[in-house]
């Protein structure tokens, strides 16, 4: 059954819809279907037309209309479907490439629009059309189609001129969507660009390092009895290990994924503990000023940590000022979302606008070959972990202004966690029997290696499963285990081998972010962490801390 509207009079206050279209570019450009159909539901609504319909070419060629969005007046129903193919209605593209609105009062007669009368308008019992072409570069790319069911309608120049300007807007919305569609593919290749010139770094300090190691073994297998030379290779490779390690935390804490020592800090104690630090740091010419406040801010965090993003923007300051100036480091009191922090601010000569957007990638740096360009990324990526910011607020010629942000605590969290120390383990670890799980045959063997030279009984598993059926065979006072296995997860071991001895203690290493852990060590004694790669002493005092926790509850 057909469709047949009332007469009517449209509503006349078309500048009051415009003027509200107006904003509409700005949710097209991440949005674009929404954008049409929110364009047909304002045009068939004000001119109370049956339908309205956004169709656009599909391809380069321009050889197919396809129907995008289309708005049902009567049903209050948005739906996309059909084609035109322009050899289908030769006479009606010629229109739309050379008129501004095409009126067809009566659309099965009308020149324009009779060439689809017997596939489209008389299956859909259309009877009028007002359609508008959308123009891009001169180029008509689509067409806004206006769609009278069941009667006759004699479109009047008001009408004619609001499609127009209707078809003005579907423009405006793909010019957007264009524009954004190109940011976000700069931006993309801007992440790729770092991404490839972080992976180039590291690949090239990596390299320095993994010569030095393969040097040194290849050395020690031909020098027979030097010890002198002995000696030295093992200093190198020592070296080349810490190193690595020290490159390993960098990236860590570049992607926010290193671990943190948390502590209640106040602004006061951050500040003092930096300006004990600055005299061995900052050249004489440059006077550095402490604003420390009268009301300590306190907050959460890794005092070490934060103490090293501090520093380096203290240095940086410093390097941005080659002929003296002045340097300040104040306390931030909270801002609307609560967070507190500190400011250094700088005298120098600014950092140039269009690097301003850059300075936080990864091997990106304004300094040339004095600069590694890792500085205030890592910086980012350690304040990020805290869940605050490190942003750069203001750069011009009369200097720069970072500040670095975290969440503030309502008030002192005293906690009375015992300070274990090294010395309390050393009596007992003799007596500690530890099983070992590491899945990586190398890494089990060096790690099994270490804890027997510490001094302990070690059991060692090459699997979860395999230190489940060593937990079931005699008593084990300490779990060593790897994060991540392929038939289990450590702390899922552990879980298990809880059921069967509720008293074990569990030491988890892992190359990867302590957040796997987290859980489970956050409000457990009987749970440690440790980063891989680690050295012995790390380990003996990850060991010690355990095993001082076994002794406290034993004498309570």
């Amino acid at each position: 059954m057909s469709l047949h509207l009332p007469e009517h009079t449209p509503n006349p206050d078309y500048l009051s819809v415009l003027a509200a279209l107006n904003k509409m570019p700005d949710k097209a450009a991440k949005h674009l279907k929404s954008a049409f159909a929110l364009l047909t539901e304002r045009t068939a609504t004000t001119l109370e037309a049956s339908r309205a319909n956004v169709w656009l070419f599909t391809d380069s060629s321009r050889t197919t209309l396809r129907c995008i969005d289309m708005y049902n007046f009567a049903t209050n129903l948005h739906s996309s479907e059909g084609e035109l193919h322009i050899d289908q209605a030769p006479g009606y593209i010629n229109a739309l490439k050379h008129e501004r609105v095409i009126r067809a009062d009566d659309a099965a007669t009308d020149p324009r629009t009779a060439e689809f009368h017997e596939e489209y308008l008389s299956t859909h019992n259309i009877k009028s059309m007002l359609d508008a072409p959308i123009r891009q570069d001169g180029e008509v790319v689509g067409v806004i189609c206006v769609e009278q069911i069941g009667s006759n309608r004699q479109w009047d120049d008001a009408e004619a001129n609001f499609v127009a300007t209707m078809s003005d807007f579907a423009t405006m919305a793909l010019l957007s969507h264009a524009k954004d569609l190109a940011e976000t593919a700069l931006i993309q290749s801007q992440k790729m660009e770092s991404l490839g010139r972080l992976a180039g770094g590291i690949a090239h300090d990596f390299n320095n390092i993994l010569m030095v190691l393969s040097g040194a073994v290849d050395t020690l297998q031909i020098s027979g009895g030097d010890a002198e030379l002995r000696q030295r290779m093992l200093a190198l490779m020592a070296d080349a290990c810490e190193r690595a390690q020290k490159l390993t935390r960098n990236l860590l804490a570049f992607g926010g994924k290193q671990n943190l020592d948390t502590e209640q800090i106040s602004t006061h104690k951050l500040l003092h503990a930096i300006e004990g630090l600055t005299k061995s740091i900052i050249r004489e010419d440059i006077q550095v000023h402490f604003v420390v406040g009268h009301t300590p801010f306190w907050f959460e965090g890794d005092q070490t940590k934060l103490e090293q993003v501090v520093l380096n923007l203290m240095i940086n300051a410093m390097d941005a000022m080659p002929d003296g100036g002045e340097l300040t480091i104040e306390a931030l009191p909270p801002d609307h979302n609560g967070l507190v922090g500190l400011a250094v601010v700088d005298t120098g000569k600014g950092i140039a606008q269009d690097c301003v957007d850059r300075i936080f990638e990864p091997f990106f740096s304004t300094k040339g070959e004095l600069g590694t360009g890792l500085g205030l990324s890592i910086s980012s990526g350690i304040v990020q972990q805290h869940n605050g910011t490190l942003e750069c607020v203001s750069t011009s010629q009369d200097g720069t202004r970072f500040e670095i942000r975290v969440p503030r605590i309502s008030q002192r969290q005293v906690t009375d966690k015992n300070r274990r120390t090294e010395s309390g383990s050393e009596d007992n670890r003799a007596r500690l029997r530890i099983l070992l799980v590491e899945d990586e045959e190398s890494v089990r063997d060096i790690v099994s290696q270490m804890l027997s030279a510490i001094g302990y009984d070690v059991q060692v598993a090459r699997s979860a499963g395999h230190g489940l059926s060593l937990l079931g065979q005699g008593d084990i006072d300490l779990l060593v285990s790897d994060v991540i296995m392929p038939d289990m997860r450590g702390p899922d071991l552990y879980q298990s081998a809880l059921i069967k001895q509720p008293d074990l203690k569990a030491l988890f290493v892992s190359g990867y972010s302590e957040d796997l852990t987290t859980e489970l060590t956050a409000n457990s004694d009987n749970v440690g962490y440790l980063s891989k790669p680690f050295t012995l002493a790390q380990l003996r005092s990850a060991l010690g801390k355990l095993s001082q926790n076994q002794n406290n509850a034993s004498s309570l």
